[in-house]
């Protein structure tokens, strides 16, 4: 339902902090009870959708280039994916009580993950170009005639 390419590299490095994947992109806004709030991101029509949305989602990510700790790797806690929507305190408690697992990646590998799932990446400490291809599935339509972004009609 929606892919983005994220491309760190010498002049464009940057860490993310410690998150799930909460917004899902839409073609337009629609009243639908327990969807909001919604935002607008490049253009596009962003809400966050109620926690069993995001739970029978899958994302897949794919490294274009070699992926490790020195140039800001995929960073997770195991098992957060099963614990729905937290708050910031949450994501921090769960923080100080999971060892975080990096994802190193070679050029042509895929990271499955789920939206829900805790995450982060830290900005590249060798100036290494670090490409990866976030691609998100959905198998089924979203309620009361709200639809997944396209684009196309």
């Amino acid at each position: 339902m929606r892919a983005l390419l994220f491309d760190k590299s010498p002049t464009a490095n940057w860490g993310v902090p410690w998150h799930q994947d909460l917004a899902i992109a839409v073609a337009g806004t629609r009243e639908v009870p327990g969807f909001g709030p919604w935002s607008v991101k490049e253009g596009v029509v962003h809400v966050h959708p109620p926690v069993r949305v995001l739970e029978r989602m899958a994302t897949v990510r794919v490294s274009l280039d070699a992926c490790g700790p020195e140039n800001g790797a995929l960073r997770v806690l195991p098992g957060t994916h099963l614990l729905g929507k937290l708050s910031a305190t949450g994501i921090a408690r769960w923080k100080s009580e999971v060892a975080p697992v990096t994802c190193s990646a070679g050029r042509g590998d895929a990271v499955l993950m789920k939206p829900l799932l805790v995450h982060a990446s830290s900005p590249a400490v060798v100036p290494l170009r670090r490409r990866v291809l976030h691609v998100e599935f959905a198998c089924e339509p979203l309620p009361q005639g709200l639809k997944w972004a396209s684009l196309t009609p």
